[in-house]
């Protein structure tokens, strides 16, 4: 098991996941992935298959920190806002959401 998934594991459910997962953003091993899936996509968002790839969306979040090249997407700003239309966007908005009970993580 990687080390990213050992950490994402320990902080499930906690207000620490937002700072793992940020972390986990920044990594090396985070954006080699995120390249090979943008090149994948031929810099073409996969949802809408019209505008550029401007992000990263999983699909899933089972394997978070070990995640496979077909647990994600290259996706647009439009189709991302699309998938996660409640997600909290300002790193403020995050915190909070990290902290109530009854915010989900989709």
């Amino acid at each position: 098991m990687s080390d990213w998934r050992v950490r994402m594991l320990a902080a499930a459910g906690t207000e620490h996941w937002w700072s793992v997962y940020s972390a986990y953003l920044k990594s090396p091993e985070w954006q080699q992935l995120r390249t090979l899936v943008l090149e994948r996509a031929d810099g073409i968002c996969e949802d809408c298959r019209d505008a550029p790839a401007t992000s990263v969306h999983h699909l899933t979040y089972r394997r978070v920190g070990a995640e496979r090249v077909a647990d994600l997407i290259a996706i647009c700003a439009g189709c991302h806002e699309e998938h996660h239309p409640h997600m909290p966007r300002t790193f403020s908005e995050r915190w909070a959401a990290a902290a109530d009970p009854t915010w989900e993580r989709t």
